[in-house]
């Protein structure tokens, strides 16, 4: 036993394999085309304000070809409890400007 846990196959493995693997399957006409999930990443920063005092999150959007997210797409990944409630779209960081 090495102390390693089994891999698990419902896990995903690393990013390129998944795009290398659809990749393959388009170049064959398979069926997985156009079923291939594009995937979206996030940076985040916590800060505290101050006035309010609560912490904020803030989210920094990209595609997968690195292209900073529209405000609407951002929105598309938040849960409709909170997208336009207690999540707002600021267009620039505090700390950042």
């Amino acid at each position: 036993d090495n102390g390693l846990l089994p891999q698990d196959p419902s896990s995903l493995g690393p990013a390129t394999a998944g795009l290398e693997a659809a990749a393959a399957e388009a170049a064959r006409g398979g069926s997985n085309a156009s079923e291939f999930v594009r995937v979206r990443s996030y940076t985040v920063s916590i800060t505290y304000d101050k006035y309010y005092m609560v912490p904020r999150m803030w989210l920094f959007g990209y595609d997968e070809d690195g292209t900073p997210l529209r405000p609407a797409q951002v929105f598309e990944d938040m849960s409709s409890d909170h997208a336009k409630k207690t999540v707002r779209v600021n267009i620039v960081h505090p700390n950042l400007c």
